[in-house]
């Protein structure tokens, strides 16, 4: 593992410029025209679930902070976010709170040589941690769950694992009071590699 004092973001080596890409560039990439995709504007409210291909048609993404990161079975649905609807993992996504960004993505470059990375973003401005987007689409569960537990002991939140959890919308934006702080800034790109999207 590189030396976490020194690594930074920047190390991290985007193949992308992710100064130019769009939420709908991120969002485009990373899931099929018809796949149902699960979009919330805040934590607790019940989510929209439309196809991918209506989610960039609308030019409305980057107003929502959170999506389900898995395709979800049927958008007719009063409750989207349910577990039940939940089609098949498509990501695994970290989420790491302690220490500054750079250690979070010294951490995430070590990780990478074990699952395809392909996303990562900010918790905005102020916000505190990086989250990384792990394509795992069509991997055997006992793999997928040995990668995982591996990130949760070098500090991921184990909560991240539930196959219905909300997870920052890579490029949307953040706007919610939590822990006595106002946020309200983009969640950036930091990190994106289109090419390691399984389909």
């Amino acid at each position: 593992m590189q030396d976490k004092e020194r690594f930074t973001v920047e190390d991290l080596n985007s193949p992308v410029s992710t100064a130019t890409v769009t939420v709908e560039d991120c969002f485009g990439a990373m899931y099929r025209p018809e796949e149902l995709v699960c979009c919330c504007m805040q934590r607790y409210d019940k989510g929209i679930a439309v196809p991918g291909w209506a989610w960039i048609k609308s030019d409305k993404l980057s107003k929502y902070q959170y999506l389900v990161c898995n395709p979800v079975v049927r958008l007719d649905t009063e409750h989207p976010r349910f577990k039940t609807n939940i089609k098949y993992r498509k990501y695994v996504v970290t989420e790491m709170d302690s220490g500054a960004w750079n250690q979070q993505a010294a951490l995430i470059d070590h990780l990478r040589q074990y699952a395809p990375l392909v996303c990562v973003c900010t918790s905005g401005d102020t916000g505190k941690s990086l989250h990384a987007y792990w394509s795992c689409e069509g991997v055997v569960q006992w793999k997928v769950e040995r990668f995982f537990d591996y990130c949760v002991r070098l500090g991921a939140d184990f909560h991240k694992w539930d196959i219905n959890g909300l997870s920052r919308l890579p490029k949307g934006w953040r706007k919610e009071h939590k822990d006595g702080i106002y946020h309200n800034s983009r969640q950036e790109i930091v990190f994106f590699d289109p090419s390691k999207v399984r389909k």
